[in-house]
């Protein structure tokens, strides 16, 4: 989770720095694939581009001019950051409160109420807030359809970054480390005993294993708690 919250609070820097390896037009129009002309380009957004061919990953672009001045980076003002979890919520809660965004927007939470986030935003302005960040999880979506509607309810420039393959891309932790070399050892240990169907999992401080059909008939849903706090923290 430290990984991926490092990859959100990156993403919102790029986002704002406008570094990202998309650029911007002002309709927000989605393209298929790498540009047609390359001239011009970054080295590492060739790079992104030659590994996601390699791997035979479809992915959409938006273009937009660089900014390479603080002044230029100022002027962005609205970030949406849209993370992996499918219908799970998990990951953008987690996140949006450790980045300190103003809205997480997640899956059996969120009212679809555009117009509050709106209002908020332009509020937000108001008081002299300079950004606005909105980590939106995967399972609610249409990031960039929803920042394109906030740019033209309130005039504030805003950018939608889904991450997808750059967040199952972070460099892991110490812990992903430990942890992935502790499961798959356990994993090896099950197939050894004859084992079969079983899953590898974290639980109460220790490792166990779950028979396939119990674990994928297990639900977890977001701490209470945890998502009440992230309402008083998103102000």
């Amino acid at each position: 989770m430290n990984t991926i919250c490092d990859i959100i609070e990156s993403a919102g820097k790029v986002s704002r720095l406008r570094r990202i390896f998309i650029r911007k037009e002002t309709d927000m129009e989605l393209f298929e694939g790498r540009p047609a002309d390359m001239s011009g380009r970054l080295d590492k957004e060739i790079r992104t581009y030659d590994l996601l061919d390699k791997l035979g990953i479809e992915y959409e672009r938006v273009d937009h001019e660089p900014a390479e001045t603080m002044e230029a980076c100022i002027e962005i003002d609205s970030s949406i950051i849209e993370v992996m979890g499918r219908n799970a919520g998990h990951i953008a809660l987690w996140c949006g409160i450790a980045n300190g965004a103003e809205d997480i927007l997640i899956p059996g939470k969120y009212d679809f109420n555009e117009e509050k986030i709106i209002e908020k935003i332009i509020e937000n302005k108001k008081k002299g807030k300079k950004h606005y960040i909105i980590v939106n999880a995967e399972g609610v979506g249409h990031s960039s359809s929803m920042a394109k509607r906030i740019e033209e309810a309130t005039g504030i420039e805003t950018r939608a970054t889904i991450l997808g393959h750059m967040q199952r891309g972070g460099s892991p932790s110490c812990k992903d480390r430990v942890y992935a070399s502790m499961m798959g050892s356990m994993a090896v240990d099950l197939l050894a005993e004859g084992k079969t169907n079983r899953v590898v999992a974290y639980k109460n401080g220790e490792f166990v294993d779950y028979d396939i059909d119990e674990a994928l008939a297990m639900t977890k849903d977001v701490d209470a708690h945890m998502y009440e706090v992230s309402k008083l923290l998103c102000r």
